[in-house]
């Protein structure tokens, strides 16, 4: 069981690796062609509309991931009755949501006033956000076969079919961008891809898993279907919560500053959009074997070495990406799209503090959502959704763009960051979740350590252009890297981390 988790661990991170890879190649082509023939209010109104519908969207808000859940015990078992009856169970829930999103979409279209402060007169706003309605709704009457694949620790199809889909859509895209010149065309084919995405997965997973054609032969007890709404609920207040905190942001820009704002902030989203997107692709690939190492393993000392390797991995990523964010964003704005869409240095940090507070806890999430522990914290993450609304738009009002992160970042340290280690720490872990803080104080010292020194660096050093970029990005390599090496090499984590990575390597290769 072991080794076919470890195998399956490997497919997932693999995959993972080389699509976002080719992925965020093309799309950051797109992006510049974007730039180059549409313009900031253009990307500002694909920013604000984009956020609009990610907070309506309820398609990974608890019920995603309590549909895995529920299934990694039959899976493991192979009990495809059962696998069956959650499906369907599954196809009901989603195709609700999907109808009822689709539908509040509609009922806000006599509102987006409110949302945009100077409405743009060289576009149809109301056709533009319909088209971004139909685009959300694509995801819902198809995409509920995937958590099969999830479940059943193949993230790896998911993701490489996929990579496909963007690479030709994006192909498209720069086409017919360049070609039309025209938004409409643009949301049109993003559209087409989603829906020939979603409804293809959901012929593989026909193909790949026969029984989900056939009539369900036996019916969920109606314990289980109560435990499942019952995580689902707990999970739709935790993930809101989520969602909230990554898709506002535009909204509160547009309300209060403008669309040329979003416009300018929403190039900086897009790269720490890569990053997370990158970033959760690897540990979703993770979670299914965390899930099944969970359900089969009752030792908390066994769970508590793999969750030190994890949060190892995590804190690595978290502040690398971290500091090359720091020290590279503004750089790279500069040589890639000029001057005017610079943000001043200390709202890139609040931007890099809030991206490195959500990043650092995907560890601890991850053996959250592997071991169903989605009731626990539920009031806690209302909490967080109310303490950012509130305390971005105060901040946004008194500091700009800088206040709305400093609200993220406030929401995220005052409620679920604790609660949840607190959380994973008791009930699965069996420690004391003091040592848990006392090591993420460590990481993060590396991280601002790390900035510290580069900074020096950089200017004691009297270089410009693409010459100081590079430079920026060999200093970031190497002056994290060996801080972190220099400082954890003695850690039984790391030494274990090493030898698994080694151990790895050698499957990969034969």
């Amino acid at each position: 069981m072991a080794n076919t988790r470890t195998k399956n661990t490997i497919n997932n991170i693999s995959a993972s690796f080389l699509s976002q890879f080719l992925n965020q190649i093309i799309i950051f082509v797109v992006r510049t062609v974007f730039i180059k023939t549409l313009g900031a209010e253009y990307l500002g109104i694909n920013g604000l509309f984009t956020n609009i519908l990610s907070v309506l969207s309820l398609a990974e808000l608890g019920v995603g991931s309590a549909m895995v859940y529920s299934m990694y015990k039959p899976i493991a078992s192979g009990d495809s009755d059962k696998i069956k009856a959650y499906m369907d169970l599954y196809k009901i829930i989603y195709r609700a949501i999907g109808s009822v999103v689709i539908a509040i979409g509609f009922v806000l279209l006599p509102f987006l006033d409110f949302f945009i402060v100077n409405r743009p007169d060289f576009i149809n706003i109301e056709l533009v956000y319909v088209l971004y309605i139909l685009k959300t709704g694509s995801t819902y009457f198809f995409a509920y076969k995937q958590s099969i694949f999830r479940a059943d620790q193949k993230v790896y199809i998911i993701t490489m079919w996929t990579s496909v889909f963007t690479f030709i859509r994006s192909v498209a895209e720069i086409v017919f961008l360049i070609v039309t010149k025209s938004f409409v065309v643009y949301l049109i084919l993003t559209i087409v891809a989603n829906y020939a995405q979603n409804i293809y997965l959901a012929y593989k997973a026909n193909k790949d898993y026969p029984y989900l054609k056939t009539k369900a032969v036996v019916k969920l007890p109606r314990e289980e279907i109560s435990e499942l709404f019952k995580n689902v609920k707990a999970m739709f207040l935790n993930k809101i919560s989520s969602v909230i905190l990554g898709s506002t942001d535009n909204i509160i820009l547009s309300k209060f500053l403008g669309l040329v704002v979003v416009g300018i902030y929403s190039n900086y989203s897009m790269i720490i959009t890569v990053i997370k997107t990158t970033f959760y692709t690897i540990f979703d690939g993770i979670t299914p074997s965390v899930g099944n190492l969970c359900a089969a393993e009752d030792s908390s000392g066994q769970k508590y070495k793999i969750f030190k390797e994890l949060l190892l991995l995590n804190s690595w990523l978290t502040g690398f990406c971290s500091v090359c964010l720091f020290i590279l964003f503004n750089p790279f704005i500069d040589l890639w799209v000029g001057k005017d869409y610079l943000l001043d240095s200390f709202t890139v940090a609040m931007i890099v503090l809030s991206f490195y507070i959500q990043t650092s806890m995907t560890a601890i999430g991850l053996f959250r959502s592997a071991t169903g522990l989605f009731y626990n914290d539920r009031y806690y993450s209302v909490a967080q959704c109310i303490i950012n609304i509130v305390v971005s738009v105060v901040c946004a009002k008194i500091l700009g763009v800088s206040g709305i992160f400093i609200g993220t970042s406030i929401a995220m340290l005052s409620t679920t960051f604790w609660k949840q280690a607190t959380l994973v720490y008791k009930e699965v872990l069996d420690r004391n979740p003091i040592h848990y803080f006392l090591i993420y104080g460590k990481y993060f010292i590396m991280a601002v350590g790390s900035i510290c020194i580069i900074e020096i660096i950089d200017n004691a050093i009297d270089l410009a252009g693409i010459a100081r970029f590079v430079f920026l990005i060999v200093l970031c390599i190497v002056v994290y890297n060996l801080i972190f090496i220099i400082w954890m090499h003695r850690e039984e984590e790391f030494n274990d981390s090493k030898k698994r990575v080694l151990n790895i390597l050698k499957k990969v290769k034969r």
